[in-house]
């Protein structure tokens, strides 16, 4: 009995001691799972560090690339030539270069961030015509434009506007990017060149190349639309003996007074030139033979009455006039100026100072 007692303990004391190991290797395998998690959990966290810190240089990086391209963007806008703003789909003018400030200054406005309309205030502002609705409700690319802008001072700038889509990320339409040159200098040299090329630098009248031109449109005109139309030749009587008498100088002020005196006489829509020497023509438009005889002849009185004071004394002075009309359909202008020329010259032939009628 007590042999079988002890066995049993011995048995009960064995079982115990396999529990024990078990319980043991169990406690050991958790505590190396845990060690093993944390292990992986410090191996994670040490890899989010270096991931985190590799995100943090990139965003520097990103950040530099960015005040870098800001750096280089904002010294382009202000290294051109040319005016530069940009202006947002509400019209607000949210950025603009120096030389927009300084062209603005120049024409004595302040270039501020209001709307386009109330800092530029051009002819196309508030119409049809805006740059903005055009490039953004009809999807125009590019839209230059050439505008006239008012100084403060009473004057006005031309100006060549260029108007080009503002885009977001996703490529839709926020704005746009105007660029302003101010050609007021070429324009005015433009003008120049113009006016040299077609008018007399003497006495402002036109010139003969000018009115050969001119002529030529007005009697393709008459003809198309069956139009009166009158062809004046004009000479100053006795020219030389002017100059003879009273110097070129004097001679050069009958010139222009005669000129600015034709002018006042007749309408705007007659075209005066100066042929050459102290011979003139004019084309009197919409004019039929007998009111060309009128206005001719009230052209001779208007001269005759003129006394031109010049630093060698006052000069009187008087004209010869010929008159040729359009009344033949087939007549070209070489032929009615032919006709009027032999009006002239009979009317020289006929003592001066009068007019004479083309047969």
């Amino acid at each position: 009995m007590d042999s079988k007692s002890d066995a049993n303990m011995l048995e009960e004391r064995s079982a115990a001691l396999e529990q024990e190991k078990a319980r043991r290797k169990a406690a050991e395998a958790k505590i190396q799972e845990i060690e093993q998690e944390t292990r992986d959990a410090l191996q994670d966290a040490a890899d989010s560090e270096t991931q985190l810190e590799e995100a943090i240089s990139r965003v520097n990086t990103m950040a530099m690339e960015a005040e870098v391209a800001a750096l280089e963007m904002s010294q382009i806008f202000n290294a051109t030539s040319d005016g530069i703003c940009v202006i947002n789909k509400d019209f607000q003018i949210s950025k603009y270069n120096r030389i927009l400030q300084d062209m603005m200054a120049g024409m004595g406005h302040e270039m501020s961030k209001e709307t386009c309309s109330d800092v530029f205030g051009h002819a196309f502002c508030k119409t049809k015509q805006c740059l903005m609705n055009r490039i953004v409700k009809e999807g125009h690319d590019r839209i230059e434009e050439e505008i006239e802008m008012a100084s403060a001072a009473g004057g006005k700038r031309t100006l060549i506007v260029t108007a080009q889509p503002l885009l977001d990320l996703t490529a839709d339409t926020i704005g746009i990017v105007a660029s302003y040159t101010d050609i007021t200098d070429r324009k005015q040299i433009e003008e120049e060149l113009r006016r040299l090329a077609t008018t007399d630098p003497l006495t402002g009248a036109y010139n003969r190349r000018q009115f050969m031109e001119r002529a030529q449109e007005e009697i393709d005109r008459s003809k198309r639309y069956n139009t009166p139309l009158t062809l004046l030749m004009l000479d100053i009587d006795h020219f030389k003996a002017v100059n003879d008498t009273f110097g070129h100088d004097a001679g050069d002020a009958v010139l222009k007074r005669m000129v600015r005196e034709s002018m006042i006489q007749l309408r705007g829509s007659d075209i005066f030139c100066r042929l050459g020497g102290e011979e003139f023509a004019a084309i009197l438009t919409h004019t039929a033979p007998a009111q060309g005889i009128l206005a001719a002849e009230r052209l001779r009185k208007a001269l005759k009455a003129l006394e031109v004071n010049t630093a060698t004394g006052p000069v009187c002075f008087t004209v010869s006039i010929g008159v040729a009309s359009l009344v033949q359909a087939d007549l070209s202008l070489e032929q009615i100026m032919k006709k009027a020329d032999d009006a002239l010259y009979a009317a020289k032939d006929q003592g001066r100072d009068r007019v004479v009628t083309a047969e």
